[in-house]
C-alpha cells in the first residue's frame, strides 16, 4: 500500500523549515536598549574621626587627675604617711591605684584594707605582710607582760619588698583630734621609723585631725571634683574600651554641667 503524506498544522513538511520560511517568524526589534536610569544616590553616613589610643591613666577610665596622681606621686617619695581626704565617690581610690602605676611606685607591692571597724589587733595583721612578715597568720603585737611591742618590725623590712598600703575608709580610725585607739597612731609612727621602704595612705572621706602624726613622716591632701578640662576629657572618651564614642561639648553644655 505504502506511506500516504499528510500535513500537519505547525509541522514543517519532512521535518526541515525552508529558509524562506523564518520571513514568517514575528520580527524582533533592532534598536538599542533604553539606558538605565541613573542610580539615586543616597547620602553616605559620615565617616567617623579616626580613634585616639588613650594612654596612660585615661585608658583605665581616670580623665582629668594627672595632676593629682603627679602631686601624690611626688608627696609619697618624701612623706611615710599620707592621709587623702574627699567626698565619697569622687575617686580617690582611682588616685590611690593609678599612683601605683607611676615609675616611682609601681614596682612597690600594693595592698589594698578596708578599715571599716577592724580592730587595732586585725588590723595589725592584715599590714604585717606587706611589711614583710612571713608568718601566717601573723603573730599580735604583744611583748614582755602583755605589753604592745612593734619591734618585730625592724626585722620584717630587711626582707620586704617595697609596699604600698592603702587604708581605705580611715575615717572610722579617727576620733576627736586623734585616732580612736591610740595604738594605731604608735602603730603608724613605728612604720615610719622602722619600715622606711613602706608608704601608708589613710583615703578618707573626712579631713584629718591637725597634728594627727609628726610633720615629719605625714602630709595630707584633699581630692575636689574634675575640673573643666578633665570633665571634656571625660566625656570626649568615656568608655576606654570603645574609644570612638564620646561627646565634644560646647562651652554652653560646659556651664550647664557646672
Amino acid at each position: 500500500m505504502g506511506w500516504a503524506l499528510h500535513e500537519i498544522p505547525g509541522r514543517a513538511p519532512l521535518g526541515v523549515w525552508p529558509l524562506s520560511s523564518f520571513g514568517l517568524l514575528p520580527r524582533t526589534s533592532t534598536a538599542p536598549p533604553s539606558p538605565a536610569p541613573d542610580p539615586i544616590l543616597l547620602p553616605s553616613a559620615p565617616t567617623p574621626a579616626p580613634a585616639r589610643e588613650l594612654e596612660g591613666p585615661e585608658s583605665r577610665g581616670v580623665f582629668g587627675r594627672r595632676k593629682e596622681i603627679a602631686k601624690l606621686a611626688k608627696t609619697l617619695e618624701s612623706k611615710k604617711i599620707i592621709a587623702l581626704y574627699g567626698l565619697s565617690g569622687i575617686g580617690k581610690s582611682k588616685l590611690v591605684q593609678e599612683v601605683h602605676q607611676t615609675a616611682a611606685h609601681q614596682g612597690r607591692k600594693y595592698r589594698r584594707v578596708a578599715v571599716q571597724d577592724l580592730p587595732f589587733e586585725v588590723l595589725y595583721q592584715l599590714m604585717a605582710p606587706a611589711l614583710g612578715c612571713r608568718d601566717e597568720p601573723p603573730p599580735k603585737p604583744l611583748g614582755v607582760a602583755g605589753q604592745i611591742s612593734f619591734s618585730p618590725l625592724a626585722s620584717w623590712e630587711r626582707g620586704a619588698s617595697p609596699s604600698l598600703i592603702h587604708l581605705e575608709g580611715a575615717q572610722a580610725l579617727f576620733q576627736g583630734r586623734g585616732f580612736a585607739d591610740p595604738r594605731i597612731g604608735d602603730f603608724l609612727s613605728a612604720i615610719a621609723k622602722h619600715a622606711p621602704s613602706a608608704r601608708v595612705v589613710l583615703e578618707s572621706r573626712e579631713e584629718a585631725p591637725k597634728g594627727l602624726l609628726p610633720d615629719s613622716v605625714f602630709a595630707a591632701m584633699r581630692v575636689s571634683g574634675l575640673e573643666r578640662e578633665g570633665l571634656a576629657d571625660y566625656f570626649e572618651h568615656p568608655y576606654p574600651d570603645r574609644p570612638q564614642v564620646g561627646w565634644n561639648l560646647s562651652e554652653e553644655e560646659m556651664d550647664l554641667l557646672y
